[in-house]
């Protein structure tokens, strides 16, 4: 790698800092959140061994504009979800032209997993978890119900034989769906 290909990284990895901070709602979330930085490692890990090229540096221009218009979309719109997408085109843009041709498919197989390292799921769309929460209470409300208890349901609060339970936010499997 190049001086060139170094600077890259070090703006990608500035890029990805800014995104990751710049909403800190994760933060109330504790270890959950940074879970999802195991995509990045999982990716550089799944996709060993990088053979890179030795010519000049170089970046693949269609690429490097989705991203721009993903990044600017992203920041005008306060999408997380397409900064993920404008990072991870910054970051095909200089893969696919670095790699030895016989790694540049098994990478761009592998960005769905960089494009996962955000946590866009729970900023761009935290109503999502609700509708998680609520299915789950509908399905055990049914589950019950066919076993023959008493079941009555008000949202995500079940009252199984007169006993309160509630389908609460770690119930919802949003973390987990990331």
């Amino acid at each position: 790698m190049k001086k060139q290909d170094g600077l890259w990284l070090a703006f990608l990895t500035g890029l990805a800092g800014f995104i990751w901070y710049r909403d800190q709602t994760w933060l109330g979330e504790g270890a959950d959140g940074l879970l999802i930085l195991a995509a990045f490692g999982v990716f550089v890990w799944l996709g060993a061994p990088w053979c890179w090229r030795t010519d000049g540096f170089s970046l693949h221009r269609p690429a490097l504009g989705v991203a721009a218009i993903a990044l600017v979309a992203g920041l005008q719109t306060n999408l997380t979800l397409l900064l993920a997408v404008g990072w991870t085109a910054a970051l095909w843009s200089w893969l696919r032209e670095r790699l030895e041709a016989e790694n540049v498919e098994r990478a761009r197989r592998l960005l769905v997993l960089p494009l996962l390292g955000f946590p866009w799921l729970t900023q761009d769309f935290p109503t999502l978890a609700w509708w998680f929460r609520l299915s789950a209470a509908w399905t055990a409300e049914q589950s019950f119900h066919g076993l023959g208890f008493a079941v009555q349901r008000e949202g995500t609060e079940l009252f199984v034989q007169h006993m309160p339970f509630d389908v609460g936010q770690a119930c919802s499997g949003i973390m987990g769906l990331q």
